[in-house]
């Protein structure tokens, strides 16, 4: 864990529990808290132009994963890969209106039990990242794994019924 998060971390812990040390040593909170200190002007970001106003990062990047997606070629996973997701994985409208369903006879249901088109694609998405992976380590080692990959692509498109697009394009290499 880095300092940043450890300092909030502990931070965060203090207002919901209080005491930290019924639960954590005195010396590990002081030096979560003298390591947050030493660290927190590298992960600064301005909250407001007009007035200046700093605040600590949430990350270490002032980029978010958007951008990040689309700084390193990982833009085509980026939605159904993590932001769709997301908003299944947490408590929003969208994850419940995504359940419901009516239809002639119930006005409106909730869908429960397993969604195995959801799972489909969650796997689809793994599958083109891990093949994505391959072929950045592959390039960044200089490991020359194109006939590897090649096999990759042909398995992707043999259980999904389609082309993969773990693969980055020349274009997209450059």
């Amino acid at each position: 864990v880095n300092y940043i998060h450890r300092g909030k971390l502990i931070q965060h812990a203090e207002t919901f529990f209080g005491n930290l040390e019924d639960y954590i040593g005195k010396a590990e909170i002081a030096e979560a808290k003298s390591d947050f200190r030493k660290y927190k002007d590298k992960f600064v970001q301005t909250k407001c132009q007009k007035c200046k106003t700093k605040t600590t990062m949430h990350s270490w990047s002032k980029l978010d994963l958007a951008s990040m997606a689309k700084k390193t070629g990982f833009e085509s996973l980026y939605f159904p890969g993590y932001y769709y997701p997301t908003l299944h994985a947490h408590a929003t409208a969208a994850a419940v209106g995504y359940r419901l369903k009516d239809s002639e006879d119930n006005p409106i249901t909730f869908e429960e039990g397993s969604q195995p088109d959801a799972a489909d694609q969650s796997l689809i998405i793994a599958h083109n990242l891990i093949i994505r992976l391959v072929d950045i380590q592959s390039e960044f080692f200089k490991l020359d794994f194109a006939g590897e990959l090649e096999l990759l692509n042909s398995d992707f498109k043999t259980l999904w019924g389609r082309e993969s697009n773990g693969v980055r394009s020349q274009n997209e290499r450059e």
